[in-house]
């Protein structure tokens, strides 16, 4: 794992399902500071993602955003799946199935199919 927006998504997935038993966008947005886009908490953990050099006001927001649909379809494709999940941890199949992502493909507009895929393909065989 490094140091990014991405490995955030991942972990806080973990931690946000072994809590409350499934994922919820909401208390992502809210942990990292971007509940209300395009506001940024100064607070938000997002802000470790800046970099250094810091990335531009615009760069940052487009990270944040790309980070809020990520979030977003991984629920989905939690949703989805698993409360019909049958070959074990579904939390672990998810988490393995970010991983093989890369978070613009999470985050686009199939993304929550791109990781259903993964599922079959990573996961299942």
């Amino acid at each position: 794992m490094r140091n990014h927006a991405h490995d955030e998504l991942i972990a806080d997935y973990a931690g946000i399902c072994e809590a409350f038993g499934a994922y919820d966008s909401s208390l992502f947005f809210k942990f990292c500071g971007i509940e209300r886009p395009p506001e940024i908490n100064p607070a938000g953990r997002i802000n470790n993602y800046k970099g250094t050099p810091p990335l531009s006001d615009g760069a940052f927001g487009a990270m944040c955003e790309i980070l809020r649909t990520a979030a977003l379809n991984v629920e989905a494709f939690d949703k989805k799946h698993r409360n019909t999940f049958s070959r074990g941890d579904f939390t672990t199949a998810a988490i393995i199935c970010m991983a093989s992502l890369a978070i613009d493909e999470t985050a686009s507009p199939d993304g929550a199919l791109k990781l259903e895929k993964a599922l079959n393909l990573k996961v299942l065989n």
